[in-house]
């Protein structure tokens, strides 16, 4: 983004990272934990463009699936064929 100066972008990112710390620090559902973090998703909706936090929800989904299958492994769903 253009009008976007380093300070901007450093507070963006450092709220990013605080909202995500307050997420993998929550435990219980990802609702409960969400609803534990609102004032930190406030400040990020605040900080960012809603594109970058859009992209960082995503960014944050995406690792935590990731994370997940290194963990675990891919286990395909019961019923479905891997023949086509």
């Amino acid at each position: 983004m253009a009008g976007v100066d380093k300070g901007t972008r450093q507070k963006c990112w450092d709220a990013r990272d605080a909202y995500w710390k307050c997420l993998d620090d929550g435990s219980g559902e990802r609702a409960q934990r969400e609803e534990a973090c609102t004032q930190l998703k406030q400040m990020l909706n605040a900080s960012c463009p809603p594109v970058w936090v859009k992209h960082f929800d995503r960014r944050y989904d995406y690792l935590k699936y990731k994370e997940k299958l290194e963990k675990h492994g891919y286990e395909q769903p019961y019923g479905v064929n891997s023949q086509m």
